[in-house]
């Protein structure tokens, strides 16, 4: 249909009808679809949102290794904190510390992470840490592989929200 008015008009004639048949299906949207309507808009943001968050952890991420520095560490003192997961089950969260030298200063328990993982107290672990703050360290991670899942969970939030938008303003135009 817009393919055909468009050989016959000019394309901005085309585009303001298109234009208003939108709008004028979103004036008979029943109260029900403008609920709808108003979830998929939420979920979409929603979308954007973790999107452009990814793209900031990954970013700053890559800034960080990108100027760290190696030392190796060990393990001074392990925290557990409990916490239920999403099946309501207590798991316990261990939290690492470790100790690490560099050019003769001596760094003593200096948070690393969280972990479900088992290490030991006097384990020695690679870190990395930021020459600019010397008590900023990490595990190295691929960066990559978290900022992929990011990608993924936001193209959904924003794709299948914008698909059912676009047929329910297609079923309200037709």
């Amino acid at each position: 249909w817009l393919l055909s008015k468009a050989k016959e008009n000019d394309m901005s004639d085309v585009l303001m009808d298109y234009f208003y048949k939108i709008i004028d299906a979103f004036r008979r949207f029943s109260f029900r679809e403008w609920i709808y309507t108003a979830g998929y808009l939420l979920t979409l943001l929603c979308g954007v949102f973790f999107l452009i968050h990814s793209f900031q952890m990954r970013t700053e991420e890559k800034e960080f290794f990108e100027r760290a520095l190696p030392v190796t560490a060990t393990v001074s003192r392990i925290e557990i904190k409990y916490e239920k997961d999403s099946q309501d089950n207590i798991i316990g969260k261990r939290e690492v510390y470790v100790d690490y030298e560099i050019n003769g200063n001596s760094y003593e328990d200096i948070y690393l992470y969280r972990t479900e993982n088992s290490i030991g107290k006097g384990d020695l672990v690679e870190v990395f840490y930021d020459p600019l703050n010397v008590t900023e360290v990490k595990i190295y991670r691929d960066a990559d592989e978290a900022f992929g899942l990011g990608v993924l969970f936001s193209v959904c939030a924003i794709g299948i929200p914008l698909i059912f938008l676009i047929l329910q303003i297609r079923r309200n135009i037709y």
